[in-house]
This record gives C-alpha cells, structure tokens and sequence, in this order.
C-alpha cells in the first residue's frame, strides 16, 4: 500500500496513478481540462456581478446557455478572422524584415508595403489567416469558423454591384469601379491601389480573402482533427509557438516605434494582435494542462 499525496490515505498504487489515488486522479483531471476552469470563471463571475449588484446567476446562465456560446464564439472567430489579421499583419511583416537584417541579408525596406498591402493578392494576411484558423478550429473544434466568410462575401457582392468606390474623397474620380475601369479590375485587379490613396480593397476584398483562407484552415483542421481523434494525440505547441510569436513580434515592435514618440493610435493597433498573441498562449496551455490530465486519467484507469 501507499500514501496518496494529496489526500493521504492508503491506496494500491496498482490502482492509482502515480502518487495519487483514483478519487484524486479523477478530481486533479476534471480540476485541469477546460470544462472546469469555465465553471469556476462562471462562479467567479457571479461572485463580481453580485459585489456590484448584479445578479450573479443570470452572468452564470448567460455563459452556460448553449446559443449564446455560439453567437459569442462566431462573433470572436469573425473579428480575428477580419480584423485580428488585418492588424497582425504589420507587425509580423516588420518582425521577418528585423530577423533578415539581423541574419546579414540584404533586403530593401521599400519592398515591406508593396509586400504588405501594395498587391491585390495580400498573401501575408491570407498565410497569417490560414495559420489562425487552422490553430484555433484544431484547439477549439467550433462549427462557427467554418461560415466566418459569409458576412464579408456579402458585403464584396453589394460593393462590386453598387458602390463605385467606398472612398471618394481619398480615391480620384479616374479610379472609381464602373468609370474608367472595370469593377472587378477594381476590387480584385490592380485598379485599387494604397499608392493611389485608394482603400477599397483594404477595405472590402482583404476581409473576404483572410476569412476565407480562416475557414479553409479550420477545415483543414477539422479533417485532421478526425486522424487524431483516433490515435488520441494533443499536441499543444504549434498554438503556443505562434502566440509567443505573436506577443514578440509586437512587444518588439511597439518598443521599436514607442522610441519615436507615442502615438494613441498605438494602443488601438497592437491591442488586438496583443490580445490574440495571449489568448493563443493561453489556449496552449489549456491544452497541454488538458493533456496533462488525460494522461492521468489514463493511468488512473489502467
């Protein structure tokens, strides 16, 4: 027999799991995964909303009801899958460009916005959009990430049809869709360009694109996904690499340009990469601690 280090009574340790017994093994495991860490941050919620007078178990019922996890969760996946990217881009275009000067190439800094936002293609955001959906239907598995292009799709068909340009005062008149040039040479070609003062696609076309490649990349992973779920494998690092990644890249960089001089839009434009950068992290970890306590479940019944 053994003494369980966590409630210390004597167990078979052919029964138990390592140096707990099964009772324990079994709390450690629902204590870790991510259901339980979601019902106490409703606890702790209610106990906030009460403190300022709000009732406590509508905040609990709120985050337990099943629809409003589901409009919540499609509206996040929405605004990575749009903005989140969008904003992201900048900073982790800037950290390669700093990582090849520091490896010794030599690498013109004016090919950084043509690469950027100067084509039609947007291929860094598109790349980072596939990485993100990717990670994150891996980690989290939501249906929702799959229809983030919806919304965005509808708003480039009613621009493409009826809006000449979504900048007129910028843009001049010569660059209008339906004018001089071609709609779609406007909203996919390089009729629009950032040189020209010109954000239509910016504004319409690279939404649609990055939600796009989002909900390619959950699909890819939600296919993978069923592979895995057989062979019963968690793997953690890749979302965690890539929100270090993230946090780096734009810590790096706001310390960069805060040396210039601050600038309130600061805040506004590396907030959201920032906070997805943590929330990667954190689902990292929330996966490896999930992992952790599978693994002594699996002891725990073997």
């Amino acid at each position: 027999m053994q003494e369980c280090q966590q409630c210390g009574k004597a167990y078979d340790p052919a029964l138990g799991s390592g140096d707990f017994c099964i009772d324990c093994a079994d709390a450690i495991r629902e204590e870790l995964s991510l259901q339980g860490r979601l019902r106490r941050l409703a606890i702790r919620l209610g106990n906030l909303g009460e403190k300022v007078g709000i009732d406590g178990s509508i905040l609990i019922h709120l985050i337990r009801n099943q629809r409003v996890r589901i409009v919540f969760g499609f509206a996040v996946d929405q605004f990575v899958a749009t903005w989140g990217v969008t904003s992201s881009a900048p900073f982790l275009l800037s950290s390669l460009f700093n990582l090849i000067f520091l490896l010794g190439w030599n690498y013109p800094v004016r090919h950084y916005y043509p690469i950027l936002t100067g084509n039609p293609f947007f291929p860094v955001q598109i790349t980072i959009a596939l990485i993100l959906g990717y990670l994150l239907s891996d980690c989290l598995g939501r249906r929702s990430m799959l229809w983030v292009w919806v919304l965005p799709f509808l708003i480039l068909c009613y621009a493409v049809i009826s809006v000449p340009t979504i900048s007129p005062q910028l843009a001049s008149t010569l660059l209008q869709a339906g004018v001089v040039q071609s709609r779609l040479s406007h909203y996919f070609g390089w009729g629009c360009r950032t040189k020209d003062r010109c954000l239509d696609q910016i504004l319409v076309t690279m939404p649609f694109y990055t939600s796009g490649a989002f909900s390619i990349g959950a699909l890819v992973a939600r296919n993978v996904g069923k592979r895995r779920q057989k062979e019963n494998h968690t793997n953690f690092k890749p979302i965690l690499s890539v929100g270090v990644v993230f946090l780096v890249a734009i810590l790096v960089d706001l310390a960069i340009s805060t040396r210039r001089g601050w600038q309130w839009t600061f805040p506004l434009i590396g907030g959201v990469p920032l906070l997805i950068g943590t929330y990667l992290v954190v689902l990292g970890m929330e996966m490896r601690r999930a992992g952790l306590a599978s693994h002594i479940g699996e002891q725990a019944k073997s």
